[in-house]
C-alpha cells in the first residue's frame, strides 16, 4: 500500500503536519509506519545523511526551509508520534 499526501510550498508546518496527520488516521498503525519509514529512507539516501541528523540541524535553523525539508521533518516528527502513541513491540513476560 502506498500513501501519499499532497504537500505544496506555499503550506505552513503545521498544515503540512494536519495534512499527515489526516491520512494517518485512515490507515493501520503499522502500514503507516512503514510508509513513513519509506519516505524518511527516501529522504536520506537523496540528502545523503540520516534522519537523526537531519532533523538536529534542521531544529536548529542549519537546513532552511525548502518544502522537501519540511516534509522530512513533519515526517520524522510523524515517526516519532505513531512509536510513542503504539506498542509496537510485544511487552516482555512477566
Amino acid at each position: 500500500m502506498t500513501l501519499s499526501v499532497a504537500i505544496t510550498k506555499d503550506m505552513t508546518e503545521k498544515e503540512v503536519r494536519r495534512k499527515i496527520r489526516n491520512m494517518m488516521e485512515r490507515v493501520d498503525p503499522i502500514q503507516g509506519l512503514y510508509a513513513i519509514l519509506e519516505q524518511l529512507q527516501a529522504f536520506e539516501q537523496k540528502y545523503g545523511m540520516s534522519t537523526l541528523e537531519f532533523y538536529v540541524r534542521f531544529r536548529s535553523g542549519q537546513m532552511g526551509d525548502a518544502e522537501d525539508f519540511i516534509r522530512w521533518a513533519s515526517l520524522y516528527e510523524m515517526y516519532v508520534d505513531l512509536v510513542q502513541q503504539y506498542p509496537f513491540h510485544e511487552k516482555a513476560a512477566a
